[in-house]
């Protein structure tokens, strides 16, 4: 009789049972609801009854990839590469990792692959695009951005790849256009604003310039980058007091710019306030203690 038990109790724990590819289309689920934590346990199990299972690594790739875990995420996936060779989305989510390693090279050549299989997806179009413009393609890269530009015109990072792809190109106008776009779409786009910026500065619009550096500063109050550009709107507009306090928050949160320093210093010494232009050039050489320039200025009377 116990053995009977004994028995009935193994068959009832085989058929509760789960395969590998069970754990897995589970692991795929809790993947997709972003539960990464119980779907890496999925995957991990699934390897335990199927060393080597493809989808499962893939899984375990993807989970990697969601956590930011690049080179991780490289190590599980690149091995698969002639399982999935003809799948567009594990092509995709290659080329994404090069991208986010910064290898645009190889980058490329996995949006390429997927690209050929899929060419009317635009997360494949738009990583080619990319990658393309970090290594300098801006043809393409032109084109490309043209055709997403068609599909969505209310995609902001479109507009930012067009803009970005132009401005390179030495089209100003084209590149301005499409920035500001961009900006327009969404203020919160943290890369437009630098270039934007150096736009409406050289075009000399300088209250657009103004109006963009108080929306950078909004956005990232602590970027000594949005305080040097408002610094510099303020000496084009002849305000140097306002100059001299958005270039001391400049310095005050660690960067240096010497021809804006400068042109506040020449300011101070001619309204006799050399001891003020010692203080901003003091300050200037205690974050860069071998500045050629503020050494020079504080051996001045």
């Amino acid at each position: 009789m116990r053995r009977f038990i004994a028995v009935l109790l193994m068959l009832v724990s085989l058929a509760g049972a789960q395969t590998a590819e069970e754990l897995v289309a589970e692991g795929n689920v809790a993947y997709r609801n972003g539960s990464y934590a119980e779907a890496e346990r999925l995957y991990t199990q699934a390897l335990t009854l199927a060393e080597g299972n493809p989808a499962a690594i893939n899984g375990l790739g993807l989970v990697a990839m969601a956590r930011g875990e690049y080179e991780e995420a490289l190590a599980q996936m690149r091995p698969l590469i002639s399982r999935f060779q003809y799948d567009p989305n594990f092509l995709l989510n290659l080329g994404t990792i090069f991208k986010y390693l910064g290898d645009y090279g190889n980058a490329i050549s996995m949006f390429r692959q997927a690209y050929d299989l899929d060419p009317e997806n635009p997360m494949i179009v738009s990583g080619l695009a990319e990658s393309l413009l970090h290594e300098g393609d801006l043809g393409e890269t032109l084109s490309l951005t043209g055709w997403l530009l068609a599909l969505e015109p209310e995609r902001a990072e479109y507009h930012y790849l067009h803009g970005m792809a132009a401005f390179l190109s030495d089209d100003m106008i084209g590149a301005k256009e499409s920035l500001a776009e961009t900006h327009r779409l969404d203020s919160s786009y943290l890369y437009v604003y630098e270039p934007l910026f150096d736009l409406y500065y050289k075009a000399d619009e300088v209250e657009a310039a103004a109006g963009l550096c108080a929306d950078w500063i909004e956005l990232t109050p602590n970027d000594p980058r949005a305080w040097r550009s408002f610094a510099m709107i303020d000496l084009r507009k002849g305000d140097f007091h306002a100059a001299l306090k958005h270039a001391g928050t400049m310095l005050d949160l660690g960067s240096v710019e010497n021809s804006l320093i400068q042109a506040i210093s020449n300011w101070l010494r001619v309204t006799e306030r050399t001891l003020e232009a010692h203080t901003l050039w003091e300050k200037v050489l205690e974050l860069e203690p071998y500045n050629l320039t503020a050494r020079s200025e504080l051996s001045r009377n």
